[in-house]
């Protein structure tokens, strides 16, 4: 008859080898369930908006009049702003991401950026439309205000450390 093996704890050799193949296995699902969920690596256009003058700014207003904050924006909940005076877009600043990480712009319309750092440090450049947003605080925000003067897709990124790098970037998307 064959015997067992097992340890000093009186533990089955085969048990405590079917018990490191389970941990082992455990950690390699955890590591293929995690890997490229970060929305800054893999940015989506669900995530844009579209802003026009004359509409509501999901980004600026909500149905109750409120922002993302709870504080007033419009009684009636919508954007009342003309196409002189431009569109605003709220702009959340956070671990490697842009939110939204679209935005669509009218070209000759003025559009004024609201920056929050959601954590740690960021900032808001777009090269070609010299734009830029200096660092900015983590809960705090900033704001700039342009006119894009031309047709094109723009990317926007923070330039702080290695965020560009990994993947904070956005898209600015201006037509006629």
């Amino acid at each position: 008859m064959d015997e067992i093996q097992t340890g000093s704890s009186g533990i089955s050799m085969p048990a405590v080898v079917l018990g490191v193949v389970a941990v082992i296995a455990l950690i390699g699902l955890g590591i293929m369930f995690t890997r490229g969920t970060s929305p800054a690596v893999n940015p989506q256009d669900d995530n844009a908006i579209m802003v026009r003058e004359g509409e509501p700014s999901p980004a600026v207003t909500t149905t109750d009049g409120s922002d993302r904050s709870g504080a007033a924006v419009n009684p009636t909940g919508t954007d009342t702003m003309t196409e002189e005076q431009g569109v605003n877009v709220e702009v959340e600043a956070g671990s490697f991401y842009y939110k939204p990480n679209v935005i669509r712009a009218k070209i000759g319309v003025p559009v004024t950026i609201v920056l929050t750092a959601a954590d740690a440090m960021h900032d808001f450049n777009i090269d070609e439309l010299d734009v830029s947003i200096p660092v900015t605080k983590s809960g705090s925000s900033s704001t700039v205000t342009f006119t894009p003067d031309r047709t094109g897709e723009f990317e926007y990124y923070c330039s702080v450390g290695q965020h560009r790098q990994n993947g904070q970037v956005g898209k600015l998307i201006v037509g006629e």
